[in-house]
């Protein structure tokens, strides 16, 4: 195989060399024949990274060939993510006006020492700021404050604080009356990410970078503990209502984390079906329909946004161009089909405002046996059509050899535009579907 491939890369280098000289009467540009030599150099670092994964294979069998091969370990926390029934949810109503009197405190199983967790939770406030959704405190942590989803009454935005180390305040786009699930992650590397309805809002590295949440901890619902179970502020307090908080000792996929919409997430720390509460003050407990929490007034699937007509959903996690396809055919959507310049440009705010500005995938693609251009639906891109192309792509160096697919680049303009690449890079992607 490595033969095979060291063949195909001089075989690609003698036809690149073909092209340039064919191409020598039409006077080939300095900045395509860089183009031309950076696509070369790609290839042969994607060689030789093929050929090392070759060798270490063959040695991976080799070695197992030996010892025999291993088990596949039981997957356990499986059973904790799915169920078949859906009762009847409990759902906390914290009152207005906010009191330290209001909150509610959890009694699950002994909470061991975590370096990774997940909290899930449902709210529903029409509150105009924020408040603290969930505190876990023990004796050793700085202020109590364990794991903290805070929040302020002179805030709109919410704060994740680890250990005492604090993240940015982070707008979680619930203060609306309507309800929203909410995802918090953290992994002892540092990683903080925080979801909205599927829909990642925030990442935050170095955060608490090496730490281990203590075990014996107190959860508490609704305030922030300055000490261990107390230390309450009136201004910290939430008011609104939470439902189906679950935690888990490990970090959820975004897959995983779908499984929210319907009412399938339950934590193997916190189980919000069978853990022990207790309620104080004046919040009171009730019981609500799944599809009760999910009714939107958008249209658009728990994780979509609306957006031109559409509902249309940013996932940050770079993958290829198929592989990013089949995962929005997965959802009931299809990559995103900018063929209106209203629809391109409102994808383009997206990507520079709450994708970072990095390079997603969207649904337009060209094949080596085609010479034309075509979207996901099997559509082509006419000539006349509407294009948004960056100044000087699509470039197509190697699409004689490779399918070519497209995403948005700023590139020189440093705002997001169409740009093709090979479609095995790996980039973030752009989800669409109708309204429900």
């Amino acid at each position: 195989m490595m033969l095979s491939l060291r063949l195909k890369y001089g075989f690609l280098v003698v036809m690149t060399l073909s092209m340039c000289w064919q191409d020598g009467a039409k006077a080939l540009t300095k900045e395509r024949l860089n183009h031309i030599a950076r696509r070369i150099i790609q290839i042969h670092e994607k060689v030789n990274r093929t050929s090392l994964s070759v060798v270490n294979t063959s040695l991976s069998l080799q070695y197992m060939a030996n010892t025999g091969f291993p088990q596949i370990p039981t997957v356990t926390h499986v059973q904790n993510i799915i169920t078949t029934q859906q009762p009847p949810l409990r759902a906390l109503k914290f009152p207005s006006p906010r009191s330290v009197q209001n909150y509610v405190q959890l009694r699950p199983g002994m909470v061991s020492g975590l370096t990774a967790l997940t909290v899930c939770l449902n709210i529903r406030t029409d509150s105009m700021s924020s408040g603290t959704l969930f505190s876990y405190a023990t004796a050793q942590s700085w202020h109590g404050n364990g794991v903290l989803l805070y929040g302020s009454n002179n805030q709109m935005s919410f704060m994740v604080t680890i250990h005492g180390q604090d993240s940015p305040w982070l707008d979680l786009r619930v203060l609306d009356g309507e309800w929203h699930i909410v995802c918090l992650t953290w992994e002892n590397s540092g990683l903080m990410r925080i979801f909205t309805d599927g829909q990642r809002m925030a990442e935050h590295y170095g955060l608490a970078a090496g730490h281990v949440v203590n075990p014996g901890g107190v959860c508490i619902v609704g305030q922030d503990q300055d000490w261990l179970g107390g230390g309450f502020d009136l201004g910290e307090g939430y008011e609104g209502d939470i439902s189906n908080l679950n935690m888990w000792n490990y970090v959820l996929s975004e897959d995983e984390m779908a499984d929210a919409k319907s009412c399938r997430l339950y934590g193997n720390v916190i189980d919000w079906r069978d853990v022990e509460m207790s309620l104080r003050g004046a919040v009171t407990e009730s019981n609500i329909e799944c599809a009760d929490r999910y009714m939107v007034d958008d249209g658009c699937p728990v994780g979509y946004r609306p957006l031109v007509g559409t509902c249309i959903r940013l996932i940050f996690d770079g993958t290829s161009h198929d592989i990013a396809h089949q995962a929005c055919l997965s959802d009931g959507a299809i990559l995103a089909m900018p063929k209106t310049q209203e629809f391109d440009l409102a994808l383009r705010d997206l990507v520079k405002n709450d994708g970072g500005n990095n390079q997603y995938w969207i649904g337009l693609w060209e094949g080596t046996g085609n010479t034309d251009w075509q979207w996901m639906d099997g559509s082509p891109l006419q000539t006349y059509d509407y294009q948004g192309w960056n100044p000087g792509e699509p470039s197509n160096v190697f699409s004689f050899l490779f399918d070519m697919c497209v995403n948005y680049w700023s590139g020189p303009t440093g705002y997001p535009m169409w740009d093709d690449s090979d479609c095995w890079y790996s980039h973030g992607y752009i989800c669409q579907t109708d309204p429900v």
